[in-house]
């Protein structure tokens, strides 16, 4: 997750809650007979995972600012990485542009 203020103790408990819930709700989805398509189950586990990770991480004091800084995300990336001009076959926007469409049409081809 990019947030600054995530730390390890969340880091370390998404991991390990990630595997546990994984586990508990496809157990527990089993037991009760109910079938979900696998792209539900993933998101239902991962919105806990998400609720975990942010309760443990706001239980524990946040890291520094040299920790998470490198991390951070801004639009300016788009345009340049680490202040120098790309050529066109090089520039992100070329090539998250091309990474979404292909998305779009799986989305498109196998929904």
């Amino acid at each position: 997750m990019f947030w600054r203020r995530m730390n390890y103790a969340g880091a370390v408990a998404g991991l390990i809650g990630g595997f546990f819930f994984t586990v508990v709700v496809i157990v527990s989805l089993a037991l009760l007979h109910i079938q979900l398509h696998w792209i539900y189950v993933g998101f239902l586990v991962q919105v806990l995972i998400v609720i975990l990770v942010v309760i443990v991480s706001l239980c524990f004091p946040p890291p520094a600012r040299p920790q998470w800084e490198p991390f951070r995300w801004t639009p300016r990336l788009l345009w340049t990485a680490e202040g120098e001009k790309r050529p066109w076959y090089k520039s992100l926007i070329l090539w998250y542009g091309v990474y979404a469409a292909i998305w779009i049409y799986i989305y498109w081809r196998f929904w």
